[in-house]
């Protein structure tokens, strides 16, 4: 490391907050952006050319594996990846992979079969919601899965995302918005929400925020969850840690029970054929 790299490391160490300041905020999105970009997309890499973008990636990497993040680093994650063209891209690269769900299928299956069993003993379910749905393909297979005795919600960050979808899967509908951020108002009574990889991309305040605001919708309410965890153990942490600058382990059957839900099935599966260390939660439960 040469004098100047070090002088400059001093500096952002020391004034690095007073410094982003003359940094105006539209670069500093765009540059974080294209640092998230990164961290889904690694050949898209490109090299700091000077010292603003060096000080965005010297934040940035402070910012990683944040237990709480800034309100400003969260905002660019929903914009930029999920709820912008990152997610999207990803979306697509994911439905080139695997257009037939075959890479997570056993997951699935697991979870859908936890569901039917679930939906044979609930008649009180008359909507099925899928929170983070993506490009729609899954929801299309819980609908091919489940039928027509019910109505079937996809919900995802990003609105360019949710208009691709509204128009491939025209019988299914379909809105635009952070799960914790909706109004309750959107739903009724007799609702299942279907999550798969979609909590970990929650803080723990947004996840414990969401799961309190389902438990407060008048009637019967449910929840039917697969989740990722890395190198953690949900049934002896109990707190949720970072995975990455926008993943996070959470301790999902603590977390909703603390919500006021009642667990009906819960399994953990080994899922290192597909991501070594890493480890799925699933599981169904019901408002109590």
């Amino acid at each position: 490391m040469n004098i100047q790299t070090r002088i400059e490391l001093f500096l952002f160490n020391r004034i690095g907050h007073y410094l982003e300041k003359c940094i105006n905020t539209a670069e500093r999105k765009l540059y974080y952006s294209n640092l998230l970009s990164q961290e889904f997309f690694p050949e898209t890499i490109t090299k700091a050319d000077n010292w603003k973008q060096r000080l965005i990636t010297y934040q940035f990497r402070k910012n990683y594996n944040p237990t709480k993040p800034s309100p400003f680093f969260r905002q660019i994650i929903k914009e930029s990846v999920w709820g912008g063209k990152v997610g999207q891209n990803w979306h697509e690269e994911e439905g080139k992979d695997d257009p037939e769900l075959d890479k997570y299928g056993r997951w699935r299956n697991i979870q859908l079969n936890q569901c039917h069993i679930f939906l044979s003993k609930h008649p009180e379910i008359k909507q099925i919601i899928e929170v983070g749905c993506g490009n729609g393909k899954y929801l299309q297979q819980i609908q091919k899965t489940f039928g027509n005795p019910y109505a079937y919600l996809g919900i995802d960050l990003s609105v360019e995302q949710i208009n691709w979808n509204q128009t491939h899967y025209p019988d299914i509908q379909f809105i635009a918005g952070a799960a914790e951020e909706m109004k309750t108002t959107e739903f009724k009574e007799g609702n299942i929400f279907i999550t798969f990889g979609t909590l970990s991309c929650f803080t723990e305040t947004e996840l414990e925020t969401w799961l309190n605001q389902i438990h407060a919708l008048p009637g019967f309410q449910a929840l039917c969850i697969a989740e990722w965890n890395e190198s953690y153990d949900p049934e002896l942490e109990m707190h949720s840690q970072p995975m990455s600058p926008t993943l996070y382990n959470h301790p999902y059957k603590r977390m909703v029970i603390k919500a006021g839900f009642e667990i009906n099935a819960l399994e953990y599966n080994d899922s290192s054929d597909i991501f070594p260390g890493y480890t799925r939660t699933i599981l169904t439960a019901h408002k109590s």
